[in-house]
């Protein structure tokens, strides 16, 4: 049903759309002599690893978010209902913080609200999952999961607007859907099955917070070595110089 919905929905949403085919690449420039997909790879390997690691990281956070339920009944104790509330609390009000990234990106630049976004996710995480291993509440389980649910989810626009940018056009369906691909499936694919390992290797119920605390420090590692790319600050680059350049 959810399927039927989303494809024309897509559709919609493609045609409304600019085409971007023909204007200047901002980062990913063209080179001087022209590059087969497999040489402009090549050219771009730094930004796709460096995007896979960041999509790893925030898959592992996503997956970990799908994984409330079974940790609220296995590990807490907890009604599958609280369980149920907290995650689809946290993904309904995660579709307008994406949103809010996103456009906030649009006007201030992608490095800014992917690395402080990132980095307040990080700092949220530990607190976070303390609150509920320590009360086993209701309100603090649904509280904790739709705050961190928010905060994931609010570099997500932001970061996908960078990773498309960075990428020639040559390469960016490929390159993107490539990088995605291999992330989701090889972090998202194992997160649950490594989270159920570590908490019952370590009997702690804090196992999977320590998980995705690892994940996301190297995703933020990651999100500070990529390159600026919105338009709105590459635009900006040229007059910045010239005014630098200009003696007073």
């Amino acid at each position: 049903m959810l399927g039927s919905v989303a494809v024309p929905f897509g559709l919609w949403l493609r045609t409304h759309l600019p085409e971007t085919l023909h204007a200047p690449e901002p980062v990913a420039a063209a080179s001087a002599t022209p590059q087969s997909r497999l040489g402009q790879a090549r050219s771009h390997w730094r930004v796709m690893l460096l995007g896979m690691i960041v999509l790893g990281s925030g898959t592992i956070a996503n997956y970990m978010s799908a994984y409330i339920v079974t940790y609220t009944q296995a590990t807490l104790h907890m009604s599958a209902r609280v369980g149920f509330i907290a995650e689809t609390s946290g993904s309904l009000l995660a579709i307008p913080s994406v949103l809010l990234g996103g456009w906030l990106s649009d006007r201030h630049g992608r490095w800014a609200v992917n690395s402080y976004g990132n980095l307040a996710f990080l700092l949220l995480i530990y607190p976070m999952f303390t609150w509920v291993v320590a009360t086993r509440e209701p309100l603090a389980l649904i509280l904790s999961m739709t705050v961190l649910a928010v905060a994931s989810n609010f570099i997500v626009g932001s970061f996908q607007a960078g990773l498309s940018e960075s990428l020639p056009k040559m390469i960016r369906g490929s390159g993107f859907g490539t990088i995605y691909s291999v992330a989701v499936a090889a972090f998202g694919g194992t997160t649950q099955l490594v989270v159920t390992w570590l908490i019952h290797i370590t009997g702690s119920a804090m196992a999977p917070a320590w998980y995705v605390i690892g994940a996301t420090i190297i995703g933020q590692i990651a999100f500070m070595l990529l390159p600026e790319s919105a338009p709105v600050r590459w635009k900006a680059m040229p007059a910045a110089i010239a005014m630098a350049a200009t003696p007073t």
